[in-house]
């Protein structure tokens, strides 16, 4: 039986496509076979190209430069081109029956010593190696299949309307909403009694989040995870409108108010320039001017607020008086709780024409009254937030770039918020896209630069 061909092309047929060429053919070599071309041969194989991958047992000296037109009536399965951002335009090949692009800067375009030059082909090797070996790793578990708990896991996204929502997720991240009203949260991974996360594809599709957590938490999750629901709740925020001021309850207050402690942080996907978040209190604002402030219908002169841009994070512990302005597209990551008590929602009506409900005694008995004027925060190495109940870092990875798991014993969450992921099975993941990691997963390969958020359980 013959093995399926892949052809890898760029420009010049002389870095790049004979470095993916070698490490493809070193990683899969058994299940396909590979070769190389380009639009425009240079006639010879970079000998930085060759040098870079001696160094790591891969010998290519015997490659030749081709042009693709000498593949034009050969059978062709899959034609990957790895031309990068730089390069005025791809191959473009007629035949082939599946396409793939991860693009790569041409390492013969540097400039400085030669031993600059030969780190960037270094740099360069690296990426390919990353990218083209979970390809490899990836195929050949499509024909013996990993455990399915080392794969992502996604879910549908759940859509809820607002009175301050808009269509951001349909703008910016291409979301098909179900009708033409304004929405305000998409709820991505929730195991809430009345809303479930579904898994998309695989095999665990159609089953909720609440029976991975109760039938494969060790699997999955990691083992030592404890409580009877997923501990944490995530979504995005588009505010097009101020939300209520409001609060969340301590754990210390919660259950005498019948609701669910809730901490969250917030991380600024998008930020318009005038845009604001309501965060504690004004300097000075005692808890009797507050109170008088409700009754006055002036509380948002007693509530700090900052101007937050795209990029920036801000914790919310429990008790913290806040809202977000209008102009905000928000990730947000949060204990398992749906308890929002509103202190005041700007003297308007909801989406029923109806004064929202407000929680003014429920919301006195949460309030920090000696919060007063937070700032945006300031990350520590990559981590932007860490409490008892989750930690969230920021990453930012190179093209070919490789993301696992903290701990590989441990499930994690990804949120992709610029850039490409791919994982070992050929499934790529977008700007607004959330995965969950399994624990043992294969690592995903960036095949761009991109920055995700990695959010975890601490412990």
């Amino acid at each position: 039986m013959n093995k399926p061909r892949i052809l890898i092309l760029c420009t010049g047929n002389s870095c790049r496509s004979h470095m993916a060429e070698g490490i493809l053919r070193a990683a899969a070599g058994d299940l396909f076979e590979v070769c190389s071309a380009g639009s425009k041969p240079v006639g010879f194989v970079h000998p930085m190209a060759v040098s870079a991958l001696g160094e790591i047992g891969i010998d290519i000296s015997s490659h030749k430069s081709k042009h693709l037109n000498e593949f034009l009536d050969c059978d062709i399965d899959t034609v990957i081109t790895v031309c990068g951002k730089v390069d005025q335009s791809c191959p473009s090949f007629p035949g082939g029956g599946n396409r793939c692009h991860w693009g790569f800067d041409d390492p013969a375009d540097a400039s400085g010593s030669d031993e600059e030059i030969m780190q960037a082909f270094r740099s360069i090797r690296d990426q390919i190696k990353l990218v083209f070996e979970a390809y490899a790793f990836g195929y050949r578990n499509a024909r013996d299949p990993l455990p399915i708990s080392m794969q992502p896991i996604t879910f549908h996204p759940l859509y809820m309307t607002r009175v301050w929502g808009g269509r951001s997720l349909e703008t910016v991240y291409q979301r098909v909403l179900p009708d033409e009203q304004p929405y305000g949260e998409s709820w991505e991974v929730t195991d809430r009694p009345e809303e479930q996360s579904i898994v998309t594809t695989g095999p665990y599709a159609g089953r909720s989040l609440h029976q991975l957590w109760t039938g494969h938490r060790d699997e999955i999750f990691g083992t030592g995870l404890t409580g009877d629901r997923f501990p944490l709740l995530i979504k995005i925020l588009d505010a097009r409108d101020d939300l209520s001021i409001q609060v969340h309850p301590p754990a210390g207050v919660a259950p005498a108010l019948g609701g669910d402690p809730k901490t969250e942080m917030w991380f600024i996907a998008n930020a318009e320039a005038e845009a604001r978040l309501f965060i504690g209190l004004k300097n000075g604002t005692t808890r009797e001017q507050f109170e008088a402030a409700i009754n006055e219908g002036s509380v948002a002169d007693h509530v700090h607020a900052v101007r937050p841009r795209a990029g920036e994070s801000i914790f919310i512990p429990s008790g913290r008086l806040h809202a977000i302005g209008a102009g905000l597209l928000i990730y947000e990551i949060q204990q398992n709780s749906d308890t929002t008590y509103r202190v005041f929602d700007w003297n308007r009506l909801g989406l029923d024409g109806q004064a929202r409900q407000l929680h003014v005694d429920e919301s006195m008995e949460c309030i920090d009254f000696g919060d007063y004027e937070p700032g945006m925060d300031c990350p520590i190495g990559t981590t932007l937030a860490t409490c008892p109940f989750f930690q969230v870092d920021r990453i930012s990875l190179p093209t070919g770039g490789a993301l696992t798991n903290p701990d590989p014993e441990r499930f994690s969450i990804v949120t992709v918020v610029t850039g490409e992921l791919l994982s070992s099975n050929g499934d790529s993941f977008h700007a607004g896209e959330f995965l969950l990691l399994p624990r043992g997963a294969s690592p995903l390969a960036a095949s761009a630069s991109t920055t995700i958020l990695q959010t975890t359980l601490p412990g």
